[in-house]
């Protein structure tokens, strides 16, 4: 049993007994405590693959949603709408996985589903109970970014044998001599370059109502995670922050503007002083070649697509309908063994694919709702601080065009307690506005 198998059983067997000795009033903020203190570990898994493949954070929400099922409650006087489109969207998931070639296969991938919906209602519900904790939360998931930096500094000194697995994804090798993609405590350098545009722009948040960060110190601490981010190699990832920093250059006040246009001088000093070390600058393959590698894919996961329009595949069946029908998409392991792939290289395919159109619009409405909804608040409240985190959901937006990285519970957690706080944004932000 490789190191990461025996982290992620550690790490769910120790909270058995934390979350035991709580009361049960205090088990939901335990529950999410828990998943910050170890979000590093959260994707590690527990079970092998033909088990389910179930993570630390699968055992953890499932052991917590048993504890606290008896008094689960839902209130449509609260976001409603949200309840709402939480039901549809399962009742048309179930039905789509009923209706494919592979019902029992898509039942475990339903089940992690509902776990990170869980998880959501557990963010939002704690900071109706105590908006503070919106707050807490984005402090605690900018120290974790900059942990993620720390982990990559040691790669840096010791090399990519300083992780948490047996073997890293093939892409940490950019095909360029003595270059390297550093993927800090991800698998995959590309799931850690979104991960830094997504988190980057919650250093301009201001998390303590009683002290407010100079714009230097948060510049600093912003081109930090751009540095890591150039370091990963993910293009993707660099894309989606410059979008994200172009929606904040369009919207932002003139100080916010200023700011950018340092940041991206800064930058740019940085990339032309060390282009030929830079991981980003230096892949094997041009944005060109990458483009048609990925249409090839694209085009045949939209024939799956166009025989299972309404109703798609089943939510995790992506896998089973390429071994089945595109056969000539898998990687090539380095023992010899074909995998299959789990996504055509693009997440919103994956999702149209999976979900089918109609699960697809009820996904997107997720991220459009929260969003226009801060937009017209915004209109009453003039409080800009939320802006920073649809420039982070933005980043995530552009990225995923070209990149799935939902299956990496770090993306998951991190995305939605972004955009659960962004729902609550008029109670975490009151004061500070």
């Amino acid at each position: 049993m490789d190191l990461s198998k025996l982290i992620g059983i550690a790490v769910f067997l120790g909270y058995i007994p934390y979350i035991l000795s709580k009361r049960y009033t205090q088990v939901r903020k335990s529950y999410l405590l828990y998943i910050l203190y170890l979000f590093p570990c959260i994707d590690l898994f527990i079970t092998p693959v033909q088990y389910g493949g179930f993570s630390s954070f699968d055992g953890i929400s499932f052991l917590t949603l048993l504890i606290i099922f008896s008094k689960f409650k839902f209130s449509l006087r609260t976001n409603g709408i949200y309840i709402f489109l939480f039901l549809t969207f399962f009742i048309v998931l179930f039905l789509g996985s009923l209706n494919s070639e592979f019902f029992i296969e898509s039942l475990f991938p339903y089940l992690k589903a509902i776990l990170l919906f869980f998880f959501a209602k557990c963010v939002i519900e704690e900071i109706n109970s105590d908006p503070d904790f919106g707050l807490e939360l984005l402090k605690r998931l900018k120290f974790l970014a900059l942990i993620s930096i720390g982990f990559l500094v040691m790669q840096l000194i010791i090399g990519l044998g300083f992780t948490f697995y047996a073997a890293l994804n093939t892409n940490t090798n950019t095909g360029a001599e003595s270059t390297f993609r550093y993927p800090s405590f991800f698998h995959d350098a590309q799931k850690y370059a979104q991960y830094l545009a997504m988190s980057s722009f919650l250093f301009f948040i201001d998390t303590d109502r009683t002290k407010v960060r100079s714009n230097i110190y948060k510049l600093t601490l912003f081109l930090i995670m751009v540095i890591g981010l150039i370091l990963s190699g993910g293009r993707a990832g660099f894309l989606g922050m410059c979008c994200g920093l172009a929606f904040l250059f369009l919207t932002g006040r003139n100080k916010y503007k200023m700011l950018g246009l340092l940041g991206i001088f800064i930058a740019s000093f940085l990339i032309i002083t060390f282009a030929d070390k830079i991981p980003l600058l230096n892949r094997s393959e041009t944005v060109d070649e990458s483009y048609e590698i990925r249409n090839r894919y694209w085009q045949q996961a939209l024939n799956i697509y166009e025989d299972n329009t309404i109703l798609g595949i089943g939510i995790g069946n992506y896998r089973n309908y390429v071994a089945a029908y595109s056969p000539d998409q898998f990687w090539l392991l380095e023992n010899g063994e074909i995998l299959f792939f789990d996504h055509p290289e693009s997440g919103y395919l994956k999702f149209l694919i999976e979900f089918g159109l109609i699960g697809f619009c009820i996904c997107m409405l997720f991220f459009i709702i929260p969003i226009g909804s801060f937009v017209i608040e915004y209109i009453k409240t003039k409080c800009y601080t939320p802006f920073f985190l649809i420039a982070s959901v933005i980043s995530f937006l552009v990225s995923f065009i070209t990149v799935y990285t939902l299956s990496d519970y770090r993306i998951a957690v991190l995305l939605i307690a972004v955009i659960c706080v962004l729902i609550k944004s008029r109670n975490v932000f009151e004061d500070i506005c």
